[in-house]
């Protein structure tokens, strides 16, 4: 159909159907169009968010099913945390770990000193340990991190370093590490 064939067919039917029918044809296509345009994207958006809705009304009703956290009373407290700590058995393997350390960080320790006291007031004993050592300051400081990580129970406590020459590449460190382990009593 052509153009003009077109204009004639819309022409043939406004007369057909009046003014009246008309108008009703355009408010149908202005009803379509807001439909489409406003009212279906809006329509979408509220599917959307009475998911979300009933999904958080799940998640609250769980929530209130769930038991109420235990309250722990001091002695209680006091106790878990003197738990957290490893047993005195666990030393040989803490001393491995610093070898290990040592090992993977390509540090000799071929010295080296403890102490250990109990800590007053407390089942816990304080092992203080400390290590001269030689080498490069990238591999003292991957040493001391390995350590650090190995064993939580404790930290480092105090670090010094000592080069002979400004361009020496190896570096003079005095570590001291202390670890806390539960005592035998």
């Amino acid at each position: 159909m052509k153009y003009s064939g077109l204009i004639s067919y819309i022409r043939y039917y406004v007369q057909e159907t009046g003014r009246a029918g008309v108008a009703a044809v355009v408010l149908l296509l202005v009803a379509a169009g807001l439909w489409l345009f406003l009212l279906k994207p809006q329509s979408d958006s509220l599917a959307v968010l009475q998911t979300k809705a009933n999904s958080n009304q799940g998640t609250l009703t769980n929530r209130q099913n769930k038991p109420a956290p235990v309250v722990l009373t001091d002695d209680e407290k006091l106790e878990a945390f003197f738990n957290a700590f490893p047993p005195e058995t666990d030393v040989p393997a803490l001393f491995r770990k610093i070898f290990q350390s040592a090992t993977h960080s390509k540090i000799d320790l071929s010295a080296g000193e403890y102490t250990v006291n109990d800590v007053p007031g407390s089942h816990l004993r304080r092992f203080r340990v400390t290590l001269p050592i030689k080498g490069p300051m990238n591999r003292i400081e991957n040493f001391i991190n390995g350590v650090v990580r190995a064993a939580p129970s404790g930290g480092l406590q105090q670090v010094a370093f000592k080069r002979d020459k400004i361009d020496d590449e190896d570096v003079e460190a005095k570590v001291v590490f202390v670890f806390f382990v539960k005592g035998a009593s």
